[in-house]
C-alpha cells in the first residue's frame, strides 16, 4: 500500500511538471519555472550525494582543522560544478520531452512504477548493511544507475522502430533551417536554448544519415545507428534522475509525516 501511494504521488508530480511544460513552453516566459524546478531537483540529487562523499572522505583521512579538510568541507565548488552539469542535462531533457511520442509517454508510466518498486526494494535490502542516514541515498543512487540502463535500452528500441526526424533534407543548410523553424517559443530565453539544442540534434542526425547511406553492409549500418542512438540517449539520463529524485523526496515527505 505504501508503494502504491508513493507511485501515485510521484507519477502525479512528474507528469504534471513534464506535461505542463510540453503543452505550454511556447506561450510565455512564466513557463521557465518548470526548467528551474527540473534544474533544482536534479542539482540537489548531485549536491547531496557529493557533499556526503566529501565529508566521509575528510573524516577518514584528514585532521578536522587542516587546510585540506576545510577545502573538502567547502560546498561552493561542488554546487557550482553540479549546477552547471544539471543545467546541461535540463536543457537536453526538456528538449527531449517535447519530442516524446505517445508510446514513450506510456513507457514513462511503467518506468516510474519500476523505479518506485526498485527504490523501495533496495531501501529494505540496505537496512541490513548501511547506516540509516545513508540508506535512502544509496537506494536512490543504485536505482538511478540500474534504471538508467533500462531507459537507454528502451530509448534505442523506440528510436530504431520509429521514423527518422522529418526535418532531414538533402543539404545540411536546409536541414538546419527546417529544424530551427520546427520549434518556437514566445519566450526569448526558452526559444534560444531549444533552437540551439534542435540545431545540434539536426546536425548529428544529418551526418549519421548521410554517412550510413554509403555503407552497404547491413551489420555495420545497424551497429553505427545503435552507437549513435546510444550516445544520444544520454540526454534522457536527466529525466531518469529527475524521476528517481522526485520519488526519493516524496518518500522522505511521507516518512516525516508518519513520524509526526
Amino acid at each position: 500500500m505504501n508503494i502504491l501511494k508513493l507511485f501515485i504521488a510521484s507519477l502525479s508530480a512528474i507528469f504534471l511538471t513534464l506535461s505542463i511544460w510540453t503543452l505550454s513552453y511556447q506561450y510565455n516566459c512564466i513557463m521557465i519555472i518548470f526548467p528551474i524546478i527540473f534544474l533544482i531537483t536534479i542539482s540537489l540529487s548531485f549536491i547531496e550525494l557529493k557533499t556526503r562523499e566529501r565529508i566521509c572522505f575528510k573524516n577518514c583521512y584528514f585532521i578536522s582543522n587542516s587546510l585540506f579538510a576545510r577545502m573538502l568541507s567547502s560546498k561552493f565548488l561542488i554546487i557550482l560544478f553540479y549546477i552547471l552539469t544539471s543545467f546541461i542535462m535540463t536543457i537536453s531533457a526538456l528538449y527531449g520531452v517535447i519530442e516524446y511520442s505517445k508510446e514513450i509517454w506510456m513507457y514513462l508510466i511503467l518506468h516510474i512504477g519500476v523505479t518506485t518498486i526498485l527504490y523501495k526494494y533496495l531501501f529494505v535490502i540496505f537496512s541490513k548493511t548501511l547506516k540509516e542516514d545513508y540508506r535512502a541515498l544509496f537506494a536512490r543512487e543504485w536505482t538511478i544507475n540500474i534504471t538508467a540502463l533500462i531507459m537507454i535500452v528502451s530509448y534505442i528500441y523506440f528510436s530504431m522502430n520509429s521514423f527518422e526526424p522529418s526535418y532531414l533534407r538533402v543539404t545540411l543548410e536546409e536541414t538546419l533551417k527546417v529544424a530551427s523553424n520546427s520549434i518556437n517559443s514566445n519566450c526569448t530565453i526558452i526559444n534560444y536554448f531549444l533552437k540551439l539544442q534542435k540545431e545540434i540534434d539536426s546536425i548529428s542526425w544529418w551526418f549519421i544519415d548521410k554517412g550510413t547511406e554509403n555503407i552497404q553492409d547491413r551489420t555495420y549500418n545497424i551497429g553505427i545507428w545503435i552507437g549513435f542512438l546510444f550516445i544520444n540517449s544520454f540526454a534522457i539520463l536527466g529525466v531518469n534522475r529527475f524521476i528517481a529524485q522526485v520519488i526519493y523526496l516524496i518518500d522522505k515527505i511521507f516518512k516525516s509525516k508518519d513520524m509526526t
